[in-house]
């Protein structure tokens, strides 16, 4: 796949309407501060830093890489995309360098998450 290729694909990928953003950018802190059994898991290092977060309801699991040391926060978002409406298994999605309302609201939810749940 060559370059230009890779970057038309991504592009029309962002297109995508993927309904449930919103919900999940105003559900997951709450889940975060208060999750049931089994929905907070916290990957830790040898030093006892998280590594990675991951954070599942229903329809859907976040994952949350901390940002550290210089290193941006990074999150994928994976969708079960035969109840989303899409027929496919499931969908996978991130939004760290979104510069839409989105996008913002995105990295701002990433924040309460990591705050709540480290």
């Amino acid at each position: 796949m060559t370059g230009n290729t890779h970057r038309a694909i991504y592009d029309v990928m962002w297109e995508i309407d993927i309904r449930q953003v919103p919900d999940i950018i105003a559900d997951a802190p709450g889940l975060a501060a208060d999750p049931t059994p089994g929905a907070l898991l916290i990957g830790r290092d040898l030093r006892g830093r998280p590594v990675a977060v991951l954070l599942h309801a229903d329809t859907w699991s976040l994952v949350i890489g901390p940002g550290r040391d210089g290193h941006a926060v990074s999150s994928f978002v994976f969708i079960d995309g035969h109840r989303s409406g899409f027929d496919l298994d499931h969908l996978v999605w991130s939004f760290d360098h979104d510069t839409s309302v989105h996008g913002v609201e995105w990295t701002d939810m990433l924040a309460a998450v990591l705050a709540a749940a480290t």
